[in-house]
């Protein structure tokens, strides 16, 4: 049974501000939800947000600085969350074929299990339940709203 998630709409300020709020509150409500659904399994969002990383990037491309860049947080944060991983038996470390001195990250027997019981599978279901054309809107609304905010200074 689907249940329709609304925010009551504000009367609009003079500059037309307020009507942006329910709108901004509604993403905040998902956002917060898909953060609690991220700590599952005995592992955080951080995580997670490895393991899927690991498991989809091409082999090249799994370095942790590679990891930290395209996610966007500091290298030494990626460092400590590839180590609770190492320390998991979720992910190793092999020599790149190229060179020798790049270590690549990959998932272990364990990791990739794991992967399968990711807790954002219920979100694709979700998503994939949409008609065709509301994914792609979707997707272009957020990554619109992804690149909008990635120019603004974090502290305005």
């Amino acid at each position: 049974m689907d249940r329709k998630v609304s925010i009551k709409q504000r009367p609009e300020a003079t500059n037309g501000s307020a009507a942006l709020s329910p709108v901004a509150e509604l993403l905040l409500h998902l956002a917060r939800r898909l953060e609690q659904r991220g700590y599952a399994e005995g592992l955080t969002p951080a995580q997670w947000s490895l393991l899927r990383y690991v498991g989809g990037a091409n082999i090249t491309a799994c370095t942790v600085t590679a990891f930290a860049a395209f996610h966007s947080v500091q290298q030494g944060s990626a460092s400590q969350t590839v180590a609770t991983l190492v320390k998991k038996r979720l992910l190793a470390f092999e020599p790149s074929e190229q060179d020798r001195r790049v270590k690549l990250m990959r998932l272990t027997a364990e990791g990739d299990a794991l992967l399968t019981l990711d807790p954002l599978h219920v979100v694709e279901q979700a998503i994939s339940s949409l008609a065709e054309s509301e994914r792609r809107t979707l997707a272009d609304l957020v990554g619109k709203l992804l690149s909008r905010l990635s120019i603004l200074p974090d502290n305005p």
